[in-house]
């Protein structure tokens, strides 16, 4: 694994994974995004990608995104993740899987990079993720 801060978009194409891909481009310490249209997607990226941040849409019904985010887990147990998502109950199945950050999709753009920047930075210190918390759209 090398040494880079690396981030992974899990959304599908359009405004949202554009949006997302903008925001990771603005923090200097993210070298490198890597994107994926669904998990399946994503777990089979060349075996080198290790990213620190993983960012998920949980545009999915709730069972196929409950398996995404395990198998997330189960190939980068380190990486801090990130689920965007519709509704309570979304919410709360995202936090039993052990996501770190569970945000309300509509977040302001500056909440969501505050969220990211922290979890980098307790990344980088060594610290483990606190639970997700509960956050609502802004």
């Amino acid at each position: 694994m090398d040494s880079q801060t690396s981030a992974l978009i899990i959304a599908r194409s359009g405004q949202l994974r554009e949006s997302l891909l903008v925001l990771l481009r603005a923090i200097p310490q993210i070298e490198r995004i890597d994107q994926a249209d669904d998990a399946l997607s994503a777990v089979s990226l060349r075996p080198e990608v290790h990213p620190n941040l993983v960012l998920c849409d949980f545009d999915l019904p709730l069972d196929e995104a409950l398996t995404m985010l395990n198998l997330i887990k189960a190939r980068w147990p380190q990486s801090r993740c990130v689920a965007l998502v519709e509704d309570e109950r979304a919410r709360q199945a995202a936090a039993v899987v052990g996501i770190d950050v569970v945000l309300t999709k509509g977040v302001l753009a500056a909440r969501l990079l505050e969220t990211i920047e922290g979890l980098l930075a307790k990344e980088a210190c060594g610290q483990g993720a606190e639970p997700a918390p509960r956050q609502s759209a802004m």
